[in-house]
């Protein structure tokens, strides 16, 4: 059987999968927050360029904290529909947590309250040089707290949707 170069989807050639096109995964130090979502088209407006990025922060978002030092757990998993013959991929679960050092107690309140959990939220991340950004689109976030005697409270934010990460997930790297 004779094989075949891939179809690639509209937009991508065979060089955007070269190892030098991969983005740096999840290398982020700040975390903001905004109520609302992006469409498409306003992601790559606002976030693609790292001063334009700065500016929409600072005029629509409200600072979430400094993110731990492992701070990100992204998932993106397929269930598998098995037949007798085969298996088939089924559903795609997308489960996030971020994890942010430090917290007081107006902010712990806030977090834990039907404001915070209800609506729709966007979160971006963003390095200290302000290169790398991620942002987690227009999701239901619910907050979990722990602390320890010799350290600071520690905040876990997570949340989990369905289908694909197209219009959820973007990153974002500028040097």
């Amino acid at each position: 059987m004779p094989f075949e170069l891939p179809t690639l989807p509209t937009g991508m050639t065979a060089a955007d999968l070269d190892f030098d096109q991969l983005i740096d995964v999840l290398v982020t130090d700040d975390a903001y927050f905004a109520m609302g979502e992006y469409t498409e088209a306003e992601l790559q407006d606002k976030f693609t360029d790292p001063i334009e990025a700065q500016a929409e922060i600072d005029t629509y978002f409200a600072s979430l904290g400094e993110l731990a030092e492992k701070p990100v757990i992204a998932e993106s998993q397929a269930e598998m529909a098995n037949t007798r013959k085969y298996s088939l991929p089924g559903k795609r679960t997308n489960p996030i947590e971020l994890t942010i050092n430090g917290m007081s107690k107006a902010q712990k309140a806030y977090l834990e309250s039907s404001a915070f959990s209800g609506p729709k939220i966007t979160i971006v991340c963003l390095s200290k040089d302000g290169c790398r950004i991620t942002v987690f689109n227009g999701l239901r976030w619910v907050v979990d707290w722990s602390a320890e005697t010799d350290g600071l409270f520690q905040m876990k934010i997570a949340t989990q949707f369905s289908g694909n990460t197209k219009n959820r997930i973007h990153m974002y790297q500028k040097y």
